[in-house]
């Protein structure tokens, strides 16, 4: 994911509602579809930042969100039993990441319980 700036600081849907009491910067946090791609903690009251587009980030952060979702129930498993959607079809002949590995084992004195 690369990471655009983004200028939010100008909305005036961010000021809190006169029944609103903000916590740290007096402002609405933003959602995470509204700033750029982070790793970790996203601080929701950072209404400007971003790197231009010059820096790439992991979609750790999101998977993380997504998983921690499912776990809590917040989201739900897909329901879908379309082979085409649930998996990933096979390509004979076609070798995906490092060649597996054939060397020699590893001592014993280095295994944990042996």
């Amino acid at each position: 994911m690369r990471s655009h700036s983004y200028n939010n600081s100008h909305r005036a849907d961010l000021a809190p509602r006169p029944d609103f009491v903000p916590h740290k910067s007096g402002r609405r946090g933003l959602s995470p579809r509204e700033m750029a791609a982070q790793r970790g903690g996203r601080p929701a009251y950072a209404h400007d930042g971003g790197a231009g587009g010059r820096a790439v980030v992991e979609p750790v952060c999101w998977l993380m969100d997504y998983w921690l979702g499912r776990y809590h129930g917040f989201i739900e498993a897909p329901t879908t039993t379309a082979p085409e959607v649930i998996s990933v079809p096979r390509r004979p002949g076609l070798q995906l990441g490092a060649e597996p590995y054939t060397g020699p084992g590893r001592p014993k004195d280095l295994i944990p319980g042996e």
